[in-house]
């Protein structure tokens, strides 16, 4: 008799409805999510509740193509269709992967909390703010965004609230109210909550309210394409803006062509 070693496959877990993943491992969602307020869920540290919160590190969430949709846009910051944060002890989760499916009619689609996360071949459509990195003070680092469509949210595409080291490429950011894709400049000592050293590369930002990309150095702005976005009669067209808050501009935040013209606003 010849035994053979035959290697035990990790268990990928369903999801059928709002839940909090504390554990690392691979999960998909198994079918459409109609969440209410009632359905939300709040991590045992997070700064508001989501139909899935994920505590855990190393979780890879696949939707499968699904869509999750909420209980509609409350405006008060108060719930999100997926939110990576913290634990009980309060450290924050690191490298989640969510991919593959639709959030929409939630205040944020995505929230981001932690470290070394990627969401990708997503669409976030018709939120407050489509994608979020970091919230109200807790940091994220080295987050990466790629292949999502965000359409069509009543604020901004994709919000960088704070971090560093955060990186938007190859995506859609069109007809948002405000801004496709947006860097918060609030600098607050308490919490250092401004977003740092952001990658914002090959990305299509068009039809947005006032800006489409709105960014401050240190930042490497590379081979978009911004167009028909919002004007004033002071500034001119607001395709790209890049704020410059005292760094050395000639090395660390000069945009390269083929982007277009770029107003330096004080």
């Amino acid at each position: 008799m010849i035994l053979v070693a035959v290697p035990v496959l990790a268990q990928v877990q369903p999801i059928e409805g709002c839940t909090i993943i504390d554990k690392p491992g691979s999960y998909v969602l198994t079918k459409n999510i109609t969440a209410t307020m009632a359905d939300m869920q709040r991590g045992p540290s997070g700064w508001f509740s989501a139909c899935i919160v994920i505590v855990a590190d190393f979780v890879s969430l696949d939707l499968q193509g699904h869509t999750i949709t909420g209980p509609g846009i409350q405006r008060t910051w108060s719930n999100s269709g997926i939110y990576t944060t913290a634990d009980a002890s309060g450290k924050q989760a690191m490298t989640a992967q969510i991919r593959n499916g639709c959030i929409t009619n939630f205040d944020f689609g995505v929230a981001l909390e932690g470290t070394g996360h990627l969401v990708e071949h997503m669409r976030v459509v018709a939120n407050m703010f489509g994608i979020s990195f970091a919230t109200h003070g807790h940091r994220c680092y080295g987050i990466r965004v790629k292949d999502v469509a965000a359409v069509a949210n009543t604020d901004v595409g994709i919000f960088f609230y704070g971090g560093y080291g955060g990186s938007v490429e190859n995506c859609q950011a069109i007809s948002n109210g405000t801004a496709g894709i947006y860097q918060n400049d609030e600098d607050l000592p308490e919490n250092d909550v401004r977003a740092l050293g952001t990658r914002i590369v090959g990305n299509t930002v068009s039809g947005n309210g006032i800006y489409g990309i709105r960014a401050f150095c240190p930042s490497q702005i590379l081979q978009n394409m911004a167009y028909n976005n919002g004007c004033s009669e002071t500034l001119g067209c607001h395709d790209i803006v890049v704020k410059d808050f005292g760094c050395n501009t000639s090395s660390d935040n000069i945009p390269i062509q083929p982007n277009r013209d770029y107003p330096w606003v004080p």
